[in-house]
């Protein structure tokens, strides 16, 4: 991910995370700098600056200069398999997980996006707030989800059904 300054932001599966600023200096973050996992999964700038780090078993990072700010289940995350990250115009941010669903953030509390069981069992693959702030939710095995009022709707779901959506862009 490229950030607003021009910063390379760049997840690995077991090393961490890695920044290459433009004038080609590199910073690598551990679990032992204070980041909750050295698995990456997803990564985010959200409009007021801030880089979100969805991570595999340790929930969601925020760095924001010069500290993490970590969210999981005791923040009311559903899941600390974090999968998809999108900053919401409106601000907060729309967070996935693996089998858990899609969760709204606003500050350190997280919410469960729908009112039924299975928006509940939602395997995230990818998320996308589109101009008209309409929530698209890429699945594992489910095609895509369009989340508007409470309520998560199929897309094309002759097509797309059985499918795994792996970007919305």
């Amino acid at each position: 991910m490229e950030d607003a300054r021009g910063n390379l932001w760049l997840g690995s599966a077991g090393q961490g995370l890695f920044r290459v600023q433009a004038n080609g200096v590199v910073t690598r973050v551990r679990k032992a700098d204070g980041l909750s996992s050295d698995h990456i999964r997803v990564l985010c700038e959200d409009n007021e600056g801030n880089v979100w780090v969805g991570t595999e078993g340790g929930g969601l990072n925020r760095l924001y200069r010069p500290v993490f700010d970590v969210s999981g289940t005791g923040e009311g995350l559903s899941s600390e398999r974090v999968t998809a990250v999108c900053a919401s115009a409106g601000g907060g941010f729309w967070a996935g997980t693996d089998g858990y669903g899609l969760n709204r953030v606003e500050g350190k509390e997280a919410v469960l996006a729908g009112e039924n069981e299975a928006s509940k069992a939602l395997r995230v693959t990818s998320v996308l707030e589109d101009s008209r702030k309409r929530v698209w939710v890429g699945l594992r095995y489910g095609g895509v989800m369009r989340y508007e009022s409470g309520v998560f709707k199929p897309f094309a779901k002759a097509l797309m059904a059985n499918r795994t959506t792996r970007c919305l862009f």
